[in-house]
């Protein structure tokens, strides 16, 4: 069974496997990229992503600014997962697209 053509969009500080956070996000774009979904990840630029993470996604770039590089995207949910900077929250939050965040430890 495939899902309706859809794009989710991870933000994610870390664009390696580094911890059960990163991990979780890693499983989960796998599995929704086998059943047809697109998927994209952005990430802190300070940070290098490993091959392993790239494999799970159809792209992964890093947030230069995060508020063109989202608009420039048609559709898609963005799905805020692990990313504490106080500034790019407030960009997500003037995006007009869905958006859902992630908190845990």
């Amino acid at each position: 069974m495939s899902l309706p053509q859809k794009h989710i969009i991870f933000v994610n500080e870390y664009p390696f496997l580094t911890g059960g956070t990163e991990y979780y996000v890693y499983q989960v774009a796998r599995e929704l990229k086998l059943k047809g979904v697109k998927t994209t990840l952005l990430y802190d630029q300070k940070h290098d992503p490993d091959d392993k993470m790239r494999s799970a996604f159809d792209g992964v770039f890093p947030i230069v600014d995060i508020a063109t590089q989202l608009n420039a995207i048609d559709d898609g949910v963005i799905y805020l997962n692990n990313f504490r900077d106080p500034k790019l929250i407030k960009s997500l939050i003037k995006i007009n697209k869905p958006k859902f965040r992630f908190i845990h430890d």
